[in-house]
């Protein structure tokens, strides 16, 4: 029986595996991504890994990748936002390994598994990651959601004012995603919105676990933050619903799984019920940090 290899490229792990017949993963591995300088060192990063694997597993018929960010180029090269890179991954790899890439995006990945680990039955499920990006995977009528290029799921960048960003368009994920660099992230809305009421900056948060944790302890400082927060993400999960109408939406990535209460009530308070006539289930994903690497394998021997 064929063997196939599967990676999950994040934007601070990779993790490389692969997956019998049988759907079970095997051999695999997480390692922090060395530094990135551009995309030759991350196609090195990549080959290696799979070089190391082609040793220890046989009958390989495929190598299937998930990435963080959205696809270009026909499915063959990807926008590696963490790191601001175009990746042309797909080519050199078939050329080096003779073997077909698959390349799909993480949310793509992940709504995969979810659909065949937890909601087999369900035909219209939407997975959202809120994490350093927002991204968004959906099978809608029990099919992947790809769009022409790949891209199809990008809401973390649609615009959405805020009252105390004076009119400024920011988007989704830049208002409410985790820190990247002093102008993007959810510290950084942190201190847009002190500014605006004009409330004393605390330097000492500089992470959004920072954030939550003040907001759990009654600190002044960030008191009414979250409910601003709320507001956006709910605007985000509005145009979701709008778009897919979902029967289930699961949450996942770090900054959902870990606040998972604060994130759903800010949600439920201000979603537009004028806007909204159904009202899929919240969830958080119970697949764990290795959701993508089953989700790729599952999309390569589904086909």
């Amino acid at each position: 029986m064929k063997n196939i290899i599967v990676i999950d490229i994040g934007g601070t792990n990779i993790r490389v595996g692969a997956m019998n017949h049988k759907k079970e993963l095997l051999e695999v591995t997480t390692e922090k991504l060395p530094k990135i300088k551009d995309e030759l060192s991350l196609i090195e990063i990549t080959s290696k890994k799979i070089s190391e694997l082609q040793k220890r597993v046989k009958n390989l018929s495929a190598i299937s990748i998930s990435v963080a960010g959205p696809l270009r180029n026909k499915r063959k090269s990807f926008f590696f936002s963490a790191h601001n890179i175009l990746v042309n991954l797909a080519q050199p790899l078939e050329k080096k390994f003779s073997l077909p890439i698959n390349l799909l995006n993480d949310t793509e990945a992940a709504v995969v598994a979810i659909k065949e680990k937890e909601y087999p039955k369900i035909e219209n499920i939407t997975f959202i990651t809120i994490s350093t990006g927002i991204g968004v995977g959906s099978i809608i009528n029990g099919q992947l959601i790809s769009g022409f290029s790949g891209s199809a799921g990008e809401f973390g960048m649609i615009d959405i004012n805020a009252g105390f960003l004076e009119g400024t368009p920011r988007t989704w994920e830049a208002s409410c995603a985790g820190k990247r660099d002093d102008k993007v992230g959810i510290i950084s809305t942190y201190r847009l919105w002190a500014k605006y009421h004009n409330k004393k900056i605390n330097n000492a948060y500089i992470n959004p676990k920072d954030i939550f944790d003040a907001h759990r302890n009654n600190s002044d400082d960030v008191k009414g933050f979250l409910d601003e927060i709320g507001k956006i993400n709910a605007k985000g999960i509005e145009n979701i619903i709008l778009a897919y109408d979902p029967e289930v939406i699961v949450f996942g990535g770090s900054i959902a799984q870990n606040n998972y209460d604060i994130i759903i009530k800010g949600i439920d308070r201000n979603i537009d019920t004028n806007k909204i006539s159904f009202f899929p289930q919240f969830t958080k994903s119970k697949v764990g940090d290795l959701i993508s690497l089953y989700g790729a394998g599952y999309n390569q021997l589904n086909k």
